[in-house]
């Protein structure tokens, strides 16, 4: 620092200067019956000048209000362009079920824990279905884990509670258990599936019928050869029930169409032989 005199003369200023190393934060503390309130305060030294000599004469501080603060809770994520994130030594002290859910912070709630929102991850829905809020609140969760936490009855440490359920197979979003692709009706395809093992059961006789009695002069007439022929293309086609009870997968879809088409080409392939 320098001072001016009328002459314009730059002369030393006797003050020794504090720079902002010198001073000191303190950590969060709640100010009780002062303010009331959650503060921190920065304080810098500052000293007097006498007989050449300079002395410590006090501290001047500044009270930081943390009402107005934010606390983020939520676990940190990675910045997509791979910057640093500033430090946060709240983050990851959520309270949200991380199996099925992940922490969202609320914004403006300022210096007081469960500030944020536990909402359903992919794949999952809120249980209840009626209720416009879907989404556990944090403060709720903070409240029943500080009372797990004394040994008092807790909801948190009941199974289940403050979690997400499962969204039906095939749905990546959901809002209910509501199924996202076609139900399979397993009644009418067991009775399918029963009516086609009949079928199937039938063939090997009339083959080995046809083949036995083959001389006969009905069956000879009848091309006991493609008869036969028609018989393994009737197998072929009802197998594709057998295939596809089960839930489709890519061998059963795959299996379906050989078993089809092989089937088609050799039922009606015979069939025309016949008839030419």
């Amino acid at each position: 620092f320098h001072v001016y005199t009328n002459n314009t003369e730059r002369q030393a200023d006797e003050i020794l200067s504090v720079k902002y190393e010198d001073g000191r934060w303190s950590k969060p503390y709640y100010d009780c019956g002062g303010g009331n309130i959650w503060m921190l305060t920065y304080t810098v030294p500052f000293f007097g000048y006498e007989n050449g000599t300079y002395f410590f004469k006090g501290t001047s501080g500044i009270d930081i209000d943390l009402r107005r603060v934010d606390i983020d809770q939520c676990p940190q994520k990675n910045s997509p362009s791979g910057a640093p994130q500033p430090l946060n030594i709240f983050a990851g002290t959520d309270k949200c079920k991380q199996r099925t859910t992940e922490c969202t912070p609320i914004p403006g709630l300022g210096f007081r824990r469960g500030s944020y929102r536990c909402i359903c991850r992919k794949g999952y829905y809120f249980p209840d279905t009626t209720i416009e809020q879907k989404y556990f609140n944090g403060s709720t969760l903070e409240e029943e884990y500080e009372k797990l936490m004394l040994n008092e009855y807790s909801t948190y440490s009941i199974p289940n509670s403050y979690e997400c359920l499962p969204c039906a197979e095939g749905c990546d979003y959901c809002e209910d258990a509501s199924p996202c692709v076609a139900a399979l009706n397993w009644p009418m395809r067991t009775s399918i599936l029963v009516l086609a093992c009949a079928v199937i059961g039938l063939l090997p006789p009339a083959a080995v019928f046809t083949f036995k009695y083959q001389q006969v002069k009905v069956v000879r007439a009848a091309s006991p050869a493609l008869l036969r022929v028609i018989a393994l293309g009737a197998f072929c086609i009802y197998c594709t029930s057998v295939v596809m009870y089960p839930p489709p997968s890519l061998y059963s879809c795959t299996a379906r169409i050989w078993l089809r088409e092989i089937g088609f080409s050799l039922t009606y392939g015979a069939l025309m032989l016949k008839t030419w």
